[in-house]
């Protein structure tokens, strides 16, 4: 089942690999930051998303078109479900009660876990990251979106060699991070030997494919508890959208904090120095 105009990873995947038994892993990431990854007032960054097989990205994609179709007793059809926008709701969400906003945002959020896809999410306190993280430190770490996104790779092929060693995995990505990920992207796929787990990344609208959808969820409830969490830390109170998801046992999820990106630079000049003290 799909949406008019939307594309299914596992579609893309078949017409790449072909079908076979056993089905591979997809992952796919979104992130949540202003729109060009660059405002002063952004203070902090996520990338977020979803894996699991192709068997499971099947069952979502139907379950997801499917309540696209009929979001609500008689609300129109959705053409996307985005959470902020269905929180603030604005867009198709416009007309939308409270009430109504948050039953559908547990109808969503219930096809998540009734298929068992295992969400992960890396969060960077980017004013903290800006002010540390300079220099030559700041050429070779990157921007904290750059960051988020190689930790969340990284994620992603601890959870697979965990579940099921030797399986390989297809990332796709909201297109939206292109220009900011893209060339990291490159870099892992030259990293093969490192990471034989990899077998591509691709990019996507959000829009045309369901599944980054998902991403994005996942990606927009982190940034949102972790904003609160930068002011009230330990005190902070997840909404309970977001506590299912911190309690099951498929989460996978870090803040990058001040201290954390402290110790990233510290490791990073250590390293460094031991380099320049080699004998040539």
């Amino acid at each position: 089942m799909s949406a008019p105009g939307a594309v299914s990873v596992t579609a893309i995947m078949r017409i790449v690999f072909g079908r076979r038994r056993g089905g591979r892993f997809i992952a796919v990431l979104g992130a949540f930051f202003d729109d060009s990854g660059t405002h002063d007032d952004s203070s902090l960054v996520v990338i977020g998303g979803l894996l699991g097989t192709e068997e499971q990205w099947d069952a979502f994609e139907a379950d997801w078109t499917s309540r696209l179709a009929n979001p609500l007793p008689d609300k129109p059809l959705l053409k996307q479900f985005h959470l902020s926008a269905c929180r603030a709701r604005r867009g198709e969400f416009y007309g939308y009660t409270q009430a109504e906003a948050d039953h559908l945002t547990y109808l969503f959020r219930r096809i998540i876990i009734d298929t068992g896809l295992v969400t992960i999410a890396i969060a960077a306190n980017r004013v903290a990251w800006d002010e540390l993280v300079i220099g030559d430190a700041r050429q070779q770490l990157g921007e904290p979106i750059e960051y988020c996104f190689a930790k969340c790779v990284e994620e992603t092929i601890n959870t697979i060699r965990f579940r099921k060693p030797g399986e390989q995995v297809s990332i796709f990505l909201d297109a939206a991070t292109k220009p900011s990920l893209g060339v990291w992207a490159d870099m892992f796929k030259m990293m093969s030997a490192h990471y034989p787990e990899l077998a591509q990344f691709g990019f996507a609208p959000v829009e045309k494919v369901v599944a980054l959808q998902g991403a994005d969820m996942i990606a927009t409830e982190t940034y949102q508890y972790n904003l609160r969490w930068l002011v009230d830390r330990d005190a902070a109170t997840p909404n309970p959208h977001f506590r299912e998801f911190m309690e099951r046992e498929l989460t996978v999820g870090r803040i990058l904090d001040r201290e954390h990106i402290e110790e990233i630079v510290s490791r990073f000049r250590a390293s460094a120095t031991t380099f320049a003290q080699r004998p040539s």
